[in-house]
């Protein structure tokens, strides 16, 4: 099963690979979560949205996705596009890593 997400498997097939309910509880303790990586269109796009599922709704704004620290695997920019505008639209601050604490 594939792990783009840092939370959990796409499709968890033991104990090991199902959401990780600790880091989870651990990234609810922050006042303000950044969030960036290597591939927006996948492994930030994953993450972020396991994280989203779960967050509560009046605090989306602590989440901050970090639009310059990462970019889109080549072929998926609509992916990435799409998880930004759908980001946006849930609450989550999109900003630059020199904007994240304003």
């Amino acid at each position: 099963s594939e792990n783009y997400s840092a939370l959990s498997a796409e499709v968890p097939v033991s104990r090991a690979t199902e959401f990780d309910n600790s880091l989870y509880q651990s990234l609810q303790l922050s006042n303000r979560l950044l969030i960036c990586g290597q591939a927006l269109s996948h492994c930030v796009n994953y993450t972020a949205r396991d994280i989203v599922k779960k967050w509560p709704p009046a605090e989306m704004s602590k989440i901050c996705i970090l639009t310059n620290c990462a970019s889109n695997v080549t072929g998926f920019e609509s992916a990435g596009d799409k998880f930004l505008k759908d980001m946006k639209k849930s609450g989550v601050r999109l900003c630059l890593d020199s904007n994240a604490f304003d």
